[in-house]
């Protein structure tokens, strides 16, 4: 649990604790998951994100508290016990940077399974996610590549940072990828965000609005 950095770990949570809020999915959608990238705020800060964690869930208007952590500090996310926690988190910004505007169900899928393999069980799985995980995987990463990126942390318990550290089985709002300087939306694409805003409503008033799990 690295408890020697508790203290400071909590300090810095303290510190970059904000709302988070998932505000739509502007992907695609493949085995009943909506995949990246979505649109999330952290404060009034709006970021395109794409999704590390496929075993915990988030709907559409949800907010929870988490923290951005700079990619360096990966060791303080959801992730970063695992014994190759930085591999796949620079594996993972490499499939990001890989991401057509309109985003590829494929990569989101080899995404969550450098973090969680059993997704490799789901009906979604298919021949090129593992073509875009092998990919992944086999290349050769430094942190310095991708100090563009942060991960949003979620940090419901702030007198317990760790709790969503997975070491412990948790439910957890899900750990979100940011590139906060190539993909974060501009101002004009808050009517972006309203439209989705919209669509829930909409979908809401004729009783489509379902559970979505991402």
């Amino acid at each position: 649990m690295f408890l020697c950095f508790l203290f400071v770990f909590f300090t810095v949570a303290s510190a970059l604790a904000d709302t988070v809020t998932l505000v739509s999915t502007v992907g695609g959608n493949r085995g009943g998951f909506a995949t990246a990238p979505y649109i999330i705020t952290v404060g009034s800060q709006s970021y395109l994100a794409f999704c590390d964690d496929f075993a915990d869930h988030v709907t559409i208007g949800e907010s929870w508290t988490g923290t951005l952590l700079n990619f360096s500090s990966y060791t303080d996310a959801m992730w970063g016990l695992q014994p190759s926690a930085e591999q796949n988190y620079e594996a993972a910004a490499w499939l990001i940077s890989q991401e057509p505007a309109g985003g590829n169900p494929a990569i989101q899928y080899a995404l969550w399974a450098l973090f969680d393999p059993t997704v490799k069980t789901t009906s979604g799985w298919s021949a090129d996610a593992q073509t875009w995980l092998n990919e992944a995987q086999s290349g050769t990463y430094s942190l310095s590549q991708f100090s563009n990126y942060s991960i949003v942390f979620p940090t419901p318990d702030l007198s317990n940072p760790e709790l969503c550290q997975k070491d412990a089985v948790v439910s957890c709002p899900q750990e979100f990828i940011v590139d906060t300087v190539a993909q974060t939306p501009e101002p004009a694409s808050l009517s972006l965000m309203g439209i989705g805003f919209f669509m829930v409503l909409l979908l809401a008033a004729v009783g489509k609005y379902h559970r979505m799990r991402i």
